[in-house]
C-alpha cells in the first residue's frame, strides 16, 4: 500500500531549514494545467470512518514531461491494486472526444513535505490534453474538522454522524489527488454514493441519481450534480447527513438554509440576512449573482466561523442558528454579519480569485468591509460601522502593533504559513485599507473599479496590482503610489500632532513613526491621507507624505479642538499635545464628538499607555471622563480596556483593590441608569448596556449586585439573553456550580451552550479549576469550542496557571484532541497564553514552544511572547503612575501601603 501523509504528521521541525525553499519548489509544475475533474466518494458512513473514491482529471500537458504531480495527503491511492492510468485526450470533428489506449505509470514517490505524489510514465508526454484515472483510492473520514471528516451528534434518536468537507485553505487533498492550489481553477463533476435515505448536497444542483443495493441487503444512492463553473478546489464541497431545511427566494435565487434534523428552523435569521445579502452586493458591484441557488449548512464540528464554498455555504451551528427570542445581541450581529461575509465571496474569492494565498487579503479583507455595507443597509438602526471602530479598526490596530506581526500582502510557502495568515492582518487590517480607499475616492469611484475588477478577472486571478489598476482607472488617483507601503510592509504609523497659531488659524505640526507595542520604533514611512476636522470646520483630508510636514489651516481656529483620523476611517494612531488633547476633552464629555471619535480617542490613548508613551495615569484621567457616556460601541470598547486592566492588575495587592473602587464609580452611574429591568421600549443595544453595567458592578465587588443577579439565576424566571452569560457566571462564583453544569448539558441551542460553558470557567474553586479542564478536554465539550473555556479560564490568575500546567503537560493529548493544522490550535494557543504578564512567564511559552515546535502556530507562539513581555514592560514602568492615580482619586496613600 502507497500513501501520503501529512507533514502535520511528520512536522517541519525548527532544525529543517525552509528559508531556502521558494513558492516554485512548493507549487506543481505550471506545464500541468487542470482543465476538469470527474469525482465520485463513497463514505462507509455512518458506521465507518473511511471513504472510497474514484477520479478523472483532464490536464493540458504545456511541454515535453515524462512525469505528473499531484497533490494528495493521507490517501491511499492503490498504486499496487489499481494503478494510475494516463491517456491522450483528443476532441475529433464531431466535437466528441475521441481517446487512445490507456498506459500505466511507470512509478509514483512521495514526497511527505510537499505533500505531493510523483508519478513517472513510461513514455514521454508530448503538449497536449490528457486524461489521468485514479481507478480507485481510499481515504480516512476524520475527526479533525479538515479536508473530508464527520462530525458526531446526538439528537432525540440517539447518536448521529454528519459527514462533510473543509478544504480552505490546502486541504482538498485529504479527500481527492488534485492541483491544490488557487490559481488551478478548473471545472468539477462530482458524484456521492451513501445511503439512499440521508440528504447530499454539493456545489451544484442534484441531476441524477441511481439506487443501487449493497450486498447486504441495504440500499445505496448514487447523487449526481451538475458540473460546476472553474473553481480552485478549495471551493469544492459535499455535505452528507440527515437533514432537513427552510427556504425562502430572492430575485429569483431559491436559498435554503439545512441543519441536523429538527434545527433548521434556527435558521431564519440567516436566511433573512441571505435573502437580502444576494441583492444588495448584485447591485452594489453591478455585477449578478451567478446562480439560481444557495444552500446555506449547519455543521456540528466545525473548525472556522462558515466558510464560502461556491453556492454551498457551510457555517459552524453557533453562527448560523439562533433563536431570536433567546438569544443575545452580539451574538445576533455575529449571525448577520458572518452570514453576509459569505454571500460576499461568492464575488470576491470565488468569481474573481487571488493568485495566491499572498493574496488572501484580497478575499477576506474585502468580505469584512462588505459585510459590514450590507448590514447596515438592512439594519441601519445598528450603527454597525460604529461598532466597526472598535471590533474591525481596533483588532487591527492591535495585531498589527506587534514587531512579530506581517504584511498584509505576505509571502507564504507551507500549508502551515498559509493556515496562520487567516488572522486579524488578513481581515481586519486589510478591511481598514479597503475602506481607507474607500472614503479617499468616494462610493461611485469605489463602485466602478470594483465593477472593473470583477468582470477583468471573471473566473480568473488577480493580485493586488490588478485592484491597484482598476482603482486607478476609476478614481483617477494615485493609488499604487500611495497604497502600497500599506499593504508590502509591516505595521501602521504613530501620528504625532502639535498645533502652533498662524496668521490666519492654526499650523499644524505632524509626523509619523512606527507604533509598536512594545515602545520601540524604525524606520518605516507610510502616504498617509489625514481626515480631519475642527470644532467649526469641515472635513477635510490632507496626505503626510514624508516623515513630517507643517499645514496651515487657514479656516481653523487656533484655540479650538481639532479630531485627527475624524470618522476613523484611517489607519494610524494619534498622540496630541497636551494642549490640543485638553481641548478635545468638552466635546468628549458633551459627545458632541461622533461616538466613533470618542471611541478611538480612548483607544489611541490606551495604547499610548501600554507602549509607555504617556503615563498611565493620564490615560485613567481620560477614561474617568466617560462616566456618562450613552453609545454602546464606546462602551464595548470602555469594557475590554476595563477587562484587560483588570487581568493585569489582579496580582498586585497593592493596587488590585483601589482598580476595584475606581471601576466601581465609572460605571455606578450606567448601572443605575439601566439596572436590571429591561423598559419598555428600549433599543437592543440597551439591553447590552444593562449588561456591561452590571457585570461591572459584579467584577467592582458589589454585593448588592451580585445577590441580585444570584437571585435572579434562582427564581426560574426568565433571564435575558444578553444577561445570561453574567447571571451564570455569577451563579457559578456563588455555588451553584453543578446546576450550570447541568443547564450545559441539558441545552440543545448552540447560544444556551456556549454562555453556560463561558460561566462554569469563571469558578474561582482550585478543585473546580481542575475539575472544568478536565471537563472541557472530555467527550462533553466540542473541540470546536475549545476556545470559549479556554479563554475563560485564562483570564484570573489562579485558574490561568492551572490551565497552563495542564497544557503543558498533557500536550499531546490536546493535538491529538483538536487536531495539529486546523485553525484551532492557534486560537486555543494564543487564548490560554494572553494574559501572562511576567518575563519568566514569557520564558517558560518560549521554552515550551522550542520544545514543542509547530510551525502551523509559530507566528502565533511568536506573538504571544511578545504580548507578556510588552505586559511586564508595561506594569514594571508604569507602577508608580498607577498608584500616583489612584492615591489621588480613589485611596489614600495609608490605604495603599
Amino acid at each position: 500500500m502507497s500513501s501520503t501523509k501529512s507533514p502535520n504528521d511528520t512536522k517541519l521541525s525548527s532544525e529543517f531549514n525552509t528559508s531556502n525553499v521558494t513558492l516554485e519548489d512548493v507549487l506543481l509544475p505550471a506545464r500541468q494545467i487542470p482543465r476538469h475533474y470527474d469525482l465520485t466518494f463513497h463514505p462507509f458512513f455512518p458506521k465507518e470512518n473511511e471513504f472510497k473514491g474514484y477520479a478523472k482529471i483532464l490536464v493540458d500537458i504545456t511541454e515535453k514531461t515524462s512525469e505528473l504531480h499531484f497533490h494528495s495527503v493521507g490517501l491511499d491511492l492503490q498504486q499496487d491494486k489499481h494503478p494510475v492510468r494516463v491517456r491522450p485526450f483528443i476532441v475529433d470533428s464531431k466535437s466528441q472526444p475521441s481517446t487512445h489506449g490507456w498506459t500505466t505509470v511507470k512509478s509514483m514517490k512521495v514526497d511527505e513535505l510537499f505533500q505531493k505524489v510523483v508519478f513517472t510514465l513510461k513514455h514521454d508526454l508530448q503538449p497536449g490534453p490528457y486524461e489521468v484515472e485514479f481507478p480507485e483510492f481510499t481515504g480516512v473520514l476524520n475527526d479533525e474538522m479538515m479536508g473530508f471528516y464527520r462530525s458526531k451528534y446526538e439528537d432525540s434518536e440517539g447518536e448521529k454522524y454528519m459527514a462533510s468537507t473543509q478544504f480552505e485553505p490546502c486541504d482538498a487533498r485529504r479527500a481527492f489527488p488534485c492541483i491544490d492550489q488557487p490559481q488551478s481553477k478548473a471545472t468539477f463533476s462530482v458524484s456521492i454514493i451513501c445511503e439512499e435515505n440521508l440528504t447530499v448536497l454539493s456545489n451544484m444542483p442534484e441531476i441524477g441519481r441511481e439506487v443501487h443495493i449493497h450486498e447486504n441487503g441495504k440500499e445505496f444512492a448514487k447523487t449526481i450534480f451538475a458540473q460546476t463553473g472553474k473553481l480552485p478546489t478549495y471551493l469544492v464541497a459535499f455535505v452528507i447527513g440527515d437533514l432537513d431545511y427552510i427556504e425562502d427566494t430572492s430575485s429569483g435565487i431559491c436559498i435554503r438554509v439545512y441543519a441536523r434534523k429538527g434545527q433548521s428552523h434556527l435558521g431564519k435569521f440567516a436566511l433573512k440576512s441571505a435573502v437580502h445579502s444576494l441583492p444588495f452586493f448584485s447591485n452594489f458591484f453591478r455585477v449578478p449573482y451567478p446562480a439560481r441557488h444557495l444552500n446555506m449548512v449547519a455543521i456540528p464540528s466545525f473548525s472556522a466561523g462558515a466558510m464560502e464554498n461556491e453556492f454551498l455555504f457551510t457555517f459552524r451551528e453557533s453562527r448560523l442558528l439562533l433563536d431570536e427570542n433567546n438569544v443575545d445581541f452580539s451574538n445576533l450581529k455575529a449571525t448577520a454579519r458572518t452570514t453576509s461575509h459569505e454571500c460576499s465571496h461568492t464575488w470576491f474569492g470565488n468569481r474573481t480569485t487571488g493568485k495566491y494565498w499572498t493574496y488572501l487579503w484580497l478575499q477576506e479583507g474585502f468580505a469584512r468591509f462588505c459585510e459590514h455595507l450590507a448590514v447596515d443597509d438592512q439594519f441601519p438602526d445598528w450603527n454597525i460601522f460604529t461598532e466597526y471602530a472598535s471590533g474591525v479598526l481596533g483588532t487591527a490596530l492591535d495585531l498589527d502593533s506587534l514587531s512579530s506581526a506581517h504584511p498584509v500582502e505576505v509571502p507564504v510557502k507551507f500549508p502551515e504559513e498559509i493556515n496562520e495568515i487567516f488572522d486579524a492582518i488578513s481581515y481586519a487590517v486589510g478591511s481598514v485599507i479597503i475602506r481607507m480607499i474607500y472614503t479617499w475616492i468616494g462610493r461611485e469611484s469605489f463602485r466602478d473599479a470594483l465593477h472593473t475588477y470583477l468582470n477583468r478577472f471573471v473566473e480568473s486571478n488577480a493580485t493586488t496590482e490588478d485592484l491597484w489598476q482598476c482603482m486607478e482607472e476609476a478614481s483617477g488617483e494615485p493609488i499604487r503610489e500611495a497604497m502600497d507601503g500599506w499593504v508590502k510592509q509591516t505595521g501602521y504609523p504613530l501620528i504625532t500632532v502639535y498645533q502652533e497659531k498662524g496668521d490666519t488659524g492654526t499650523i499644524l505640526h505632524i509626523k509619523q513613526e512606527r507604533f509598536l507595542q512594545n515602545g520601540s520604533t524604525d524606520d518605516s514611512l507610510w502616504k498617509v491621507p489625514i481626515w480631519l476636522k475642527g470644532a467649526k470646520t469641515d472635513k477635510e483630508m490632507i496626505f503626510l507624505n514624508g516623515r513630517e510636514g507643517s499645514f496651515e489651516m487657514e479656516n481653523l481656529p487656533y484655540n479650538d479642538w481639532v479630531k485627527l483620523n475624524f470618522g476613523q476611517t484611517g489607519f494610524f494612531r494619534v498622540k496630541y499635545s497636551h494642549e490640543m488633547m485638553q481641548h478635545l476633552h468638552k466635546p468628549i464629555r458633551e459627545k458632541t464628538l461622533p461616538a466613533e471619535d470618542r471611541l478611538m480617542i480612548l483607544s489611541d490613548t490606551f495604547a499610548l499607555a501600554v507602549a509607555r508613551k504617556i503615563p498611565v495615569d493620564t490615560y485613567m484621567d481620560i477614561l474617568s471622563m466617560y462616566n456618562e457616556e450613552t453609545e454602546y460601541a464606546v462602551w464595548m470598547e470602555i469594557s475590554g480596556q476595563l477587562s484587560e486592566l483588570r487581568a493585569l492588575l489582579m496580582p498586585h495587592d497593592n493596587l488590585y483593590p483601589a482598580f476595584e473602587k475606581f471601576l466601581h464609580r465609572l460605571t455606578e452611574k450606567l448601572y443605575h441608569r439601566y439596572g436590571f429591568e429591561p423598559k419598555e421600549g428600549e433599543s437592543q443595544a440597551d439591553a447590552q448596556l444593562r449588561n456591561i453595567a452590571i457585570s461591572k458592578q459584579i467584577a467592582a465587588q458589589n454585593d448588592s449586585v451580585k445577590q441580585k443577579a444570584l437571585n435572579l439565576f434562582l427564581s426560574g424566571a426568565e433571564i435575558p439573553a444578553d444577561l445570561k452569560r453574567t447571571v451564570y457566571s455569577t451563579a457559578v462564583e456563588m455555588g451553584k456550580y453543578d446546576q450550570v453544569k447541568a443547564m450545559y448539558e441539558k441545552a440543545d441551542l448552540p447560544f444556551e451552550k456556549q454562555v453556560t460553558l463561558q460561566a462554569l470557567c469563571t469558578t474561582k474553586s482550585p478543585e473546580r479549576i481542575d475539575q472544568t479542564i478536565d471537563y472541557i478536554f472530555s467527550d462533553k465539550v466540542r473541540s470546536q469550542d475549545l476556545y470559549f473555556p479556554i479563554a475563560g479560564l485564562a483570564y484570573h490568575e489562579v485558574s490561568r496557571d492551572h490551565l497552563w500546567k495542564f497544557m503543558k503537560k498533557n500536550w499531546d493529548m490536546i493535538l491529538k484532541h483538536i487536531g495539529k493544522g486546523n485553525f484551532l490550535l492557534a486560537a486555543v494557543f494564543k487564548y490560554a497564553t494572553r494574559h501572562f504578564q511576567t518575563q519568566d512567564e514569557a520564558r517558560d511559552v518560549a521554552d515550551f514552544f522550542k520544545q514543542h515546535y509547530n510551525k502551523s502556530i509559530e507566528r502565533t507562539a511568536n506573538q504571544a511572547e511578545e504580548r507578556i513581555r510588552t505586559h511586564a514592560m508595561f506594569m514594571k514602568e508604569q507602577m508608580l503612575s498607577f498608584e500616583k492615580y489612584f492615591v489621588r482619586q480613589v485611596y489614600s496613600k495609608e490605604d495603599l501601603s
